[in-house]
């Protein structure tokens, strides 16, 4: 999911909710996302990850094109 999210130039919104997203595929996002520059709307909502995923979101967030994060449960 990172590789795909670095290489890729048109994708502006994705929308993961509520499709049993764990932890290390949220990391998997949070770092694909710091080197993607187009994504701006994504949605995580009511999936499996914790907090303990946290940490590397906080750290990729500052690199992103993000605009809107949802990540309610």
């Amino acid at each position: 999911m990172a590789l795909l999210l670095w290489n890729n130039k048109m994708l502006m919104s994705l929308y993961l909710e509520q499709c049993s997203l764990t932890n290390h595929g949220s990391e998997q996002l949070a770092e694909g996302l710091s080197k993607n520059s187009t994504l701006k709307h994504l949605n995580m909502s009511n999936n499996k990850f914790d907090g303990s995923s946290m940490y590397i979101w906080a750290t990729s967030l500052g690199k992103t094109a993000l605009r809107t994060l949802d990540l309610s449960y």
